[in-house]
C-alpha cells in the first residue's frame, strides 16, 4: 500500500517559508499533527494574548465550579458536554480522521464527578486548571490540549 504524503498549510498555498518564518503552527491540511497546547503555558507568560487565554480557561472552570457548588448540575455538565476537539486547528493524534472526539459523553461525566469531589468546589476557589485535580483515566495531554483549544476558540 502506498503511504500518501500529508501537505502542510504552507506547502498547499505555496508560501515558501519554513515553521519557524511563520506567525502560526503550520499544521497537515489533511490530518492531526501531533502537537498539543498546553494551559499552564498561558499561566507563567505575561504577554496580553496569554494572559486573555488563562483567564478565559479559569473563568471556564469557575462557572462550572460554581455551577456545581449552587447545585446547579444540569449547566455544568451542559458546559462540560461540549469540549469536543476543535477540527479547524487540525492537532493531536486522531487514528481514524482529523476529527477526534475530544471530551464528552461518559469523560464529560467523569470530569464533573471529579470535580464535584475537588477540593476547587469545597473551596470556590479556582486559581488554574491543575487545582481541578483533572486526573482521569482517558484524559491525557491530548485531551487536555483539546479542552485547552476549546474554551479559547468558543470564547475569542
Amino acid at each position: 500500500m502506498i503511504q500518501k504524503k500529508s501537505i502542510l498549510f504552507s506547502e498547499y498555498f505555496g508560501l515558501n517559508k519554513q515553521q519557524a518564518e511563520l506567525d502560526f503552527v503550520d499544521i497537515f491540511i489533511d490530518g492531526d499533527k501531533p502537537l498539543y497546547v498546553d494551559p499552564y503555558v498561558f499561566k507563567v507568560r505575561d504577554d496580553a494574548w496569554s494572559v486573555e487565554c488563562n483567564n478565559l480557561i479559569v473563568d471556564f472552570f469557575s462557572t462550572v465550579v460554581l455551577a456545581i457548588r449552587n447545585q446547579n448540575t444540569a449547566y455544568a455538565r451542559r458546559l462540560l458536554e461540549h469540549l469536543n476537539e476543535p477540527k479547524e486547528t487540525h492537532l493531536g493524534v486522531s487514528r481514524s480522521s482529523f476529527s477526534g472526539k475530544g471530551v464528552s459523553g461518559k469523560q464529560a461525566g467523569d470530569l464533573y464527578y471529579r470535580l464535584r469531589n475537588s477540593k476547587a468546589v469545597k473551596t470556590g476557589h479556582l486559581k488554574d486548571l491543575s487545582d481541578c485535580e483533572l486526573m482521569i483515566p482517558g484524559i491525557g495531554f491530548d485531551k487536555v490540549s483539546d479542552i485547552t483549544t476549546n474554551i479559547i476558540l468558543v470564547n475569542v
